[in-house]
């Protein structure tokens, strides 16, 4: 992500020295250019933050089910991750194995791929 501030670009790293150094404050052009990069800044966290996912923890009989199969067959992992891409779940394997919002569809993934 890169913003122009006073005809100059500037990236987040060259942001964040603006935005932390003191030693000029008071400058018009540096106090404008300082809040066209906390604006910036702020838009990259707040991109950064729509990607956290959050869940609680869910070890169920599937969850163990899965564990116990991906332990014994590395590649059930990979099958796991295309399932999960096809049925457009947007978790990772780790999350999916143990949030709680996917049990259901975690005993849909021992169906479909024939988990034992």
């Amino acid at each position: 992500m890169v913003r122009h501030a006073l005809d100059k670009q500037y990236t987040e790293d060259a942001c964040l020295m603006l935005l932390t150094s003191y030693k000029q404050a008071g400058n018009t052009n540096l106090d404008a250019t300082r809040m066209l990069c906390r604006d910036l800044i702020n838009a990259k966290v707040g991109a950064q933050e729509q990607k956290i996912q959050i869940a609680r923890f869910s070890a169920d009989e599937s969850a163990d089910r899965i564990t116990k199969a991906v332990t014994k067959d590395p590649s059930l992992r990979q099958r796991l991750e295309k399932w999960l891409s096809d049925n457009e779940i947007g978790a990772s394997v780790t999350l999916f194995i143990y949030g709680s919002p996917f049990a259901d569809k975690r005993r849909q993934a021992i169906q479909d791929l024939k988990i034992p």
